[in-house]
């Protein structure tokens, strides 16, 4: 059974404030917090959401990551910026990038047959191609 964080009439109506980043930029939401005997708190809105306090929605994070492979992490920032009318840091920027490229990275190792990962004992031949830039 859950219940309201807060116990008064005058505390019920205080919420937490959630915060969060997206592709339209900041949102800010009262989110009310919920209590049971098992878990110390409970909120619904940010699981249904899938968002952390202060972190940076999915779409959000896949624009930063395109921008930020493709080009240095300020120059991703200015890209943002651009496009998106949003100001990152670039430290930021670089943390989302690193870590979806370990990602994919890892991903990637675990295929076998993968056409992007050489035998670990060497081949006979690579046939490569490339496109002038």
């Amino acid at each position: 059974m859950w219940r309201c964080r807060q116990r008064s009439a005058d505390a019920a109506t205080r919420k937490k404030t959630l915060k969060f980043y997206t592709l339209y930029g900041v949102v800010e939401l009262k989110e009310r917090i919920w209590r049971s005997g098992e878990v110390s708190y409970h909120r619904p809105l940010t699981e249904r959401l899938a968002i952390s306090a202060r972190g940076y929605t999915r779409e959000l994070q896949r624009a930063v990551t395109d921008f930020g492979l493709d080009h240095s992490f300020a120059t991703a920032a200015g890209k943002l910026l651009e496009h998106y009318g949003i100001e990152l840091p670039v430290s930021s920027i670089r943390k989302y990038v690193e870590t979806n490229a370990r990602r994919i990275a890892d991903e990637s190792s675990k295929l076998e047959d993968s056409p992007n990962c050489l035998s670990p004992s060497g081949v006979d031949q690579i046939v490569t191609e490339t496109d002038g830039s």
